[in-house]
């Protein structure tokens, strides 16, 4: 047993006793450390305060201080005075008892999921991205960003989605990618991607690669193209010769099949195009004139034709059906907005799949197929076969 005394000591600065007992176990230490100073700041009556002279002060950058600000803004026990665009004054709050996420017990948690649908899901998503059982602290941000913040769940989930993206998994960065979302007034998963450039050019430019055109990248996707872009470290051209090989042989966008290729040529430490070549020549020479298929051995190349004549056959190909897929979406804006809705709704399926909704999937899957159907209809009149379409055009 520890007993205090404070002996001749009396504490120059009173901490509020709803502060110590609510807010400080359940927030960050160094958000705690600025609410602390800027209660000494107060009692001493500072003149000059600054936000650079915060975080000199306590060692810090401005966005640390102003991170902070933000955060116990969103507590309620500050209030930021903003005029033309700059922080011209802090007004304390009395901090008021209120429930925390992080002082709740375990029963308490599991009493939480069942009553609160949206905490439950937010609570289930998060722990399959970040794959571990999240902590009383993690809960109380996510439930921040829920509840305090009134923030959207499908951009609470995308808050972590994002991070996680990024090979960041630590609450205190996705609290602060949260509180930047909800600072710059973002209340959609749109919105969320265009400020944050998750699906960039790079994304994009591999799907284009692929023929794929009309909707956003999913996260399995965006997670072999930064596996190629980064554990690889292959420059675009190289990754867009592997999609082109992937196409000629399978006839649709196979990224397991594009990983196969580019892992075997990172097994041999390729690095350009000459590189390649070598290793086409190889395989021929190994496999003769009718060599199979592509991603096999070392080459990832089909036919015996050398490995700049087939990489020119197979471009002039993806070229020829890219642009003939184009003039479809010109004649029939129809198709676009198809797949569009078959990407949002593929999406919601995989979500019903992982149990992640207690939705139903039928209507789901009368939906898709009525799309599929009329997709198949509009690709007809443009002049596709049904061969072609069911190659997966």
């Amino acid at each position: 047993m520890i007993t205090l005394d404070a002996g001749e000591y009396r504490p120059d600065v009173p901490v509020p006793e709803e502060f110590i007992r609510t807010y400080l176990p359940v927030s960050p230490g160094e958000y705690v450390k600025v609410y602390l100073y800027l209660l000494m700041l107060l009692q001493q009556k500072e003149a000059e305060i600054t936000v650079k002279s915060l975080a000199k002060a306590l060692s810090c950058t401005e966005d640390d201080i102003m991170e902070s600000l933000r955060f116990w803004k969103g507590r309620e026990l500050l209030e930021l005075i903003v005029r033309n665009d700059i922080l011209t004054g802090i007004r304390f709050r009395r901090p008021e008892p209120k429930k925390s996420a992080g002082n709740v017990s375990a029963g308490q948690i599991r009493t939480l999921k069942k009553e609160n649908k949206d905490a439950a899901q937010l609570i289930f998503v998060s722990e399959q991205y970040l794959k571990r059982p999240l902590s009383r602290n993690d809960i109380n941000v996510l439930l921040f960003f829920l509840e305090d913040l009134k923030m959207p769940l499908d951009v609470c989930e995308f808050v972590v989605e994002y991070c996680v993206l990024k090979g960041h998994t630590n609450i205190r960065y996705i609290e602060k990618v949260g509180l930047a979302w909800h600072d710059k007034g973002i209340r959609s998963v749109k919105e969320a991607r265009e400020q944050s450039g998750m699906w960039n050019k790079y994304h994009y430019d591999v799907l284009k690669a692929f023929g794929v055109k009309g909707r956003d990248p999913v996260p399995d996707e965006v997670a072999y193209i930064e596996k190629w872009r980064r554990e690889y470290g292959f420059s675009m051209p190289i990754i867009q010769e592997a999609c082109g090989r992937t196409v000629a042989a399978t006839g649709k966008a196979s990224f397991k099949y594009a990983d196969s290729i580019l892992k075997n040529w990172h097994d041999a430490d390729v690095h350009d195009f000459k590189d390649i070549e070598k290793l086409d020549k190889i395989h021929n020479s190994r496999r003769g004139r009718n060599a199979g298929q592509p991603g096999g051995g070392n080459a990832g190349s089909p036919g015996a034709e050398s490995g700049a004549a087939r990489r020119e056959y197979d471009f002039q190909k993806i070229a020829e059906d890219r642009k003939r897929l184009d003039e479809a979406y010109a004649s029939f804006p129809r198709l676009s907005e198809i797949d569009a809705e078959v990407s949002e709704l593929s999406m919601r399926k995989a979500r019903i799949n992982l149990g992640l909704t207690d939705a139903d999937d039928f209507d789901l899957e009368k939906r898709l197929t009525a799309l599929a159907e009329e997709r198949t209809a509009l690709l007809l009149r443009a002049g596709y076969t049904a061969e072609e379409i069911s190659d997966g055009t």
